[in-house]
């Protein structure tokens, strides 16, 4: 497991130092032993993991959420998908004037937000959630 290098060669490198988490590089990594940094526009704490011969096609968050708190609103125009490796919570999803649906989750759940709707994920317990 290695830092991003300093020298950024395309926009979306630029764009994972600005967010200010750590960067990690790697064939392969333990979740669990990825360090992570504040995360204000999260709203919790986190880093990017680039895995080795995925550059620019792919990445992945690591953001952990304290105990009875939520991260931020998100809404993203392509598609995510989240797994939950420890800690229990639920995702509200909602679209502009739209009504809000809940739905919980617990370690090994897998989802994908819709497509260009808004959703929140929150921790309900008095562990932390990766």
């Amino acid at each position: 497991m290695t830092q991003l290098k300093e020298d950024i060669a395309t926009p979306y490198e630029s764009w994972l130092r600005q967010e200010g988490v750590p960067v990690i590089e790697g064939y392969g990594v333990n979740i669990a032993e990825v360090p992570l940094g504040d995360w204000p526009r999260k709203g919790g704490r986190g880093a990017f993991v680039q895995l080795k011969g995925m550059e620019g096609a792919t990445g992945m968050e690591v953001v952990e959420i304290a105990p009875g708190k939520a991260l931020e609103p998100e809404k993203h125009l392509y598609e995510k998908v989240i797994y939950v490796v420890e800690g229990l919570g639920s995702t509200e999803v909602w679209t502009e004037g739209g009504e809000r649906r809940f739905f919980e989750w617990g370690p090994g759940s897998l989802f994908s937000p819709p497509l260009n709707s808004w959703y929140r994920l929150i921790n309900g317990g008095s562990q932390r959630v990766l």
